[in-house]
């Protein structure tokens, strides 16, 4: 009994053990959000007193106008946690380095914190949001080049050759000017057509108890981010007889897609995706070249942490209409655009997918047959951890490169084709 008791009364002293909050017996059952004490949802009450939020270097200073009780009551090494306000438009998560007062009557409380992360906040609980990016939440894209138009109202499309999904745009820009004068076309390469998109982002998580009962501690247990993306596009690229040997990359707009809030128990947690559209061309012409792919790619592109690993996801399916090409000579270019969906958690960089969808033409006056025209996906997807967890690394994988040919002439150079 005596040697019972004693070992007893060590496991209680072990720092970090929790006797009352045991792991999740079963992997499969939802998991009980559980939120330590020391992780301070800032009331309505001392959101009112907060006069600011300011930066330097690794250190957010957070000043408020007069204590609250949960003011009186915070401790260094708490963390912090905000939703959206008026100070804090992307929210906040931060650890406690410091408390003073100032001004005359010390009312003024000036809370220095560090960087902090979920896993910190959260002993136990699981997150997933699961939502299809609408329209009607994004602002007015940010275009960087003239001769882009979102089309809010689809009404007024008529006659069109692809199925107008959620996000649609219109494209006539020039990617490329050697002479800086877009009338003389014989040294421009230029991008022309429409790209439509549904997108569905799935993102969860789950930070579960290891460890016990000699150190219980929170770990991240599972990390899923999933695009599902349907894109309709009818791409056109014409290159001048002028220019050879080129390769170009293009930011044509970027879409702000809104604020994203979910909890965890009662924290809350704030996504905010943006999509920018890029455009590649790359390729050596010998003459002009015109070509125009119009298809429709399906794909899933993901990553998963599970027990310490990561891991792709990906599925793909494309269809396409009967392309065009018209040249006079040997040469090859390949032209594309694609969604590039970064998500920010707490302002931090968190989940992104890079996604280019081509078209390549390829043509040799020797080869037979002399031109071939193929059409192509390459998506990358990445985790930056560090907003998480301290434990795992972040991850990028290349989760689809697939290319397959949809069109090519019947014979050699010189047969009509």
């Amino acid at each position: 009994l005596f040697l019972i008791l004693c070992l007893l009364t060590t496991l209680v002293g072990c720092g970090g053990w929790n006797p009352i909050i045991p792991p999740n017996p079963n992997p499969n059952e939802p998991l009980e959000p559980i939120i330590p004490g020391t992780t301070k949802v800032l009331e309505d009450l001392t959101i009112r007193e907060l006069l600011s939020v300011t930066e330097d270097q690794d250190t957010t200073a957070i000043l408020f106008e007069n204590p609250t009780l949960q003011l009186e009551e915070l401790a260094v090494g708490d963390i912090i946690v905000m939703g959206v306000t008026e100070h804090t438009p992307e929210g906040l998560l931060r650890k406690v380095k410091s408390i003073t007062k100032g001004g005359k009557d010390g009312s003024i409380i000036v809370v220095e914190t560090e960087f902090a992360t979920l896993e910190e906040a959260i002993e136990q609980g699981e997150f997933c949001f699961d939502e299809a990016l609408k329209a009607e939440d994004a602002e007015e894209p940010v275009c960087y080049i003239e001769g882009i138009k979102f089309i809010r109202d689809k009404s007024i499309i008529k006659d069109s050759k692809t199925e107008l999904l959620e996000f649609t745009y219109d494209i006539n820009v020039i990617i490329y000017d050697g002479d800086n004068n877009p009338n003389t076309e014989i040294d421009n390469i230029t991008l022309t057509g429409k790209i439509s998109f549904d997108y569905h982002l799935i993102f969860s998580g789950k930070v579960g108890v290891k460890g016990c009962p000699l150190h219980c501690h929170s770990y991240l247990k599972e990390l899923t981010f999933k695009n599902r993306v349907e894109i309709e596009k009818n791409l056109g690229v014409t290159v001048g007889g002028s220019v050879e040997l080129f390769s170009y990359e293009k930011k044509l707009w970027t879409q702000d897609l809104g604020l994203k809030t979910f909890f965890i128990g009662v924290v809350p947690v704030v996504l905010h995706p943006t999509i920018t559209i890029v455009a590649n061309v790359e390729g050596e012409i010998f003459a002009e070249v015109t070509a125009e792919v119009t298809d429709k790619d399906t794909y899933t592109a993901g990553i998963k942490l599970e027990d310490g690993d990561w891991d792709p996801i990906s599925s793909h399916v494309h269809d396409f209409y009967p392309p065009s090409l018209t040249l006079s000579a040997g040469g090859d270019v390949t032209f594309g655009v694609g969604p590039k969906l970064k998500c920010t958690i707490y302002g931090v960089l968190g989940p992104y997918c890079e996604t280019t969808l081509y078209g390549k033409a390829i043509a040799d006056v020797f080869d037979n047959p002399w031109w071939k025209l193929y059409a192509g996906i390459i998506a990358k997807t990445g985790i930056k951890i560090e907003i998480f967890s301290k434990t795992y690394g972040s991850a990028e994988k290349i989760v689809l490169d697939l290319k397959k040919i949809i069109a090519k002439a019947d014979g050699p150079f010189g047969n009509g084709q």
